[in-house]
């Protein structure tokens, strides 16, 4: 509160210091850019002034203080923000991470959210999506909790919010709570209360001892809340198209809200009221699960995380993309040990965690060593870990010695923490790899040539480690393709 506070006086200050136009500060821009960027955006331009509206000696303040302002909301995105000078005009230099989605800025100037950014993967949402339905929806984007993006920062695929909703609904299906219910029915023993006034005059008056009314407490689903999902399940069903699609995303999703349609298919409908939401909102026994859900229902309710097109303002999101390339080299490397024999560990299940020990304990900072995956296979140990890094195009378009020192070093890291990793495997046999992703186009170049990875030979005491730099595309045509030209390049013999 304060920082808001500080920014409407600020921004106050800046419009009865320096008389602006109406046009000035009534709308802002979007800034657009990929992950793993750079994006140098002039602040009068990205925030609608011209030139002779705004004293030069002005904008330095103004841009520094809107990086002030937004700090916590380009964090997460991933995005760090600096001040620059180009062409005569004040800058803001952003730099992406591997997050991708899209946030709400505030002006400096209005202390509105104005303004937005967008960050956009490097790879196309149409290899992505199916990618995405192929890893089983593991990743999926996380809504964030502010203001609506202005309208011209909602250009994502439609199917992306969409799929977050169904996969909070699946996951409040599955932890849903059951409750005790009171009900009534005839049975042929006594259970609970028995209903001696309906049992004389009904049933034992017609010759029909063994029927026997009663009520009692029965344990079952919350059916009012089945009922709302029902209802947002049959609308995003209608938000996808109802049927079979061109898109192999729109298909899958559609497949998905289908198999969520079966589990709730004996309770109608019901679109639910504002105060039954607030009530399953405030209800004590709620969990984390139970809150995304019923957030993810009033969304649709009010067409915000629709598939389809809406003209109310999209919600703020966020999706990393280092999480999605790893669940992707997972789904990779699970199949080449399908088909070859072995164990394939996984550090999100905390399978590959080797714990580091001080003397004392008290010392020291890394606790533990985990690596993505460990694929262990009677004499050799594969350890891949999975960097969602431009590395691999810098590597195989220019010399080690064309590139700037920052990449050098960021390079540098990674191959140390790799190596570092090498000491996890048991056998005499080590290979640790470091998988980049590629573009399609350079996946086919490579692949032709057999030429997909780099390999260097490290002679240690009593084991052998090989070092392998390899690109792998994020195309789901190409996963065969991929999975054979891993095989040869781990070489996996014993």
């Amino acid at each position: 509160m304060a920082v808001r506070s500080s920014g409407r006086r600020r921004a106050s200050a800046i419009r009865g210091s320096i008389p602006l136009p109406r046009d000035a500060v009534r709308t802002g821009g979007v800034v657009r850019m990929s992950d793993c960027s750079v994006r140098d955006s002039s602040v009068e331009r990205l925030l609608g002034l011209g030139r002779r509206q705004m004293s030069p000696s002005s904008l330095p303040e103004i841009a520094a203080h809107m990086v002030e302002l937004n700090h916590s909301r380009l964090s997460d995105l991933g995005v760090s923000a600096a001040l620059g000078w180009a062409e005569r005009s004040v800058t803001i230099r952003f730099t992406s991470s591997g997050v991708v989605g899209a946030v709400p800025l505030r002006s400096p100037l209005t202390g509105q959210d104005d303004l937005g950014l967008l960050v956009e993967p490097r790879f196309t949402w149409s290899g992505i999506g199916p990618a995405m339905a192929m890893s089983g929806w593991r990743v999926i984007p996380a809504i964030l909790r502010h203001a609506p993006l202005p309208y011209s920062a909602r250009d994502v695929p439609p199917w992306l919010l969409a799929s977050t909703v169904l996969g909070r609904v699946s996951a409040m299906l599955q932890a849903l709570d059951r409750r005790f219910d009171m009900r009534s029915d005839v049975l042929n023993t006594p259970h609970g209360q028995v209903r001696w006034a309906a049992y004389a005059g009904r049933h034992l008056a017609r010759g029909r001892p063994d029927r026997i009314p009663c009520r009692f407490p029965y344990l079952d689903d919350d059916q009012g809340l089945l009922a709302a999902i029902h209802y947002v399940l049959r609308r995003q069903l209608v938000s996808l198209g109802g049927s079979a699609s061109d898109s192999a995303v729109i298909n899958e999703l559609h497949g998905l809200c289908q198999s969520l349609l079966s589990r709730v298919a004996h309770i109608p409908p019901r679109c639910p009221t504002p105060m039954q939401l607030d009530q399953w909102l405030r209800s004590p026994l709620k969990t984390q699960v139970i809150t995304d859900g019923v957030e993810a229902m009033d969304w649709t309710i009010h067409e915000r995380g629709l598939a389809g097109q809406s003209d109310l303002r999209g919600l703020p999101w966020s999706m990393p993309m280092e999480v999605f390339w790893e669940s992707w080299v997972e789904m990779l490397l699970c199949r080449l040990a399908s088909r070859a024999g072995g164990t394939v560990q996984v550090a999100r299940r905390h399978e590959t965690t080797v714990p580091v020990s001080w003397d004392p304990p008290y010392t020291g900072s890394l606790r533990s060593l985990a690596p993505d995956l460990i694929w262990r296979r009677r004499s050799h140990t594969v350890i891949v870990d999975a960097k969602y890094k431009r590395h691999w195009s810098d590597l195989t378009r220019s010399r080690w010695s064309d590139m700037t020192e920052t990449v050098r070093e960021h390079h540098r890291a990674d191959i140390h923490q790799v190596l570092a990793y090498a000491h996890i495997g048991e056998s005499e046999d080590v290979t640790v790899a470091l998988a980049y992703p590629c573009r399609r186009s350079e996946w086919m170049s490579l692949a032709t040539r057999a030429s997909v990875g780099h390999t260097a030979l490290l002679s240690l005491p009593h084991r052998r480690v090989r070092l392998i730099l390899a690109g792998l595309p994020l195309e789901p045509d190409l996963v065969e393709s991929a999975v054979e030209q891993m095989h040869g390049l781990l070489s996996i013999g014993s």
